[in-house]
């Protein structure tokens, strides 16, 4: 599953053997995260929303999308947000 930032703000991390974080990207409204999913890769990183955040999943159902088709999907669901999935992050107080 691949996610498109509604709102927010998140942070994209990997953290090395010792447990230190490193920090890959920040990513905010309108960008996705999370692509390499749909084309039967692993998550590559660790999203932590830096600011309450809402994102909208996208399910990978077809394994034969092409990166330009999942942008497509990904800017039309921009404006679907209220039927499609929805999940909101907010940070630790």
């Amino acid at each position: 599953m691949a996610w498109i930032v509604q709102s927010g703000l998140v942070k994209l991390v990997a953290y090395d053997n010792s447990g230190r974080e490193f920090l890959l990207d920040l990513v905010g409204p309108g960008e996705m995260i999370g692509s390499e999913a749909c084309f039967g890769e692993a998550y590559t990183c660790t999203a932590v929303a830096v600011a309450d955040s809402e994102l909208c999943a996208i399910r990978c159902e077809h394994k034969t999308l092409t990166m330009q088709q999942l942008r497509y999907v990904a800017k039309t669901a921009q404006g679907q947000g209220r039927r499609s999935q929805r999940v909101r992050l907010t940070t630790k107080a």
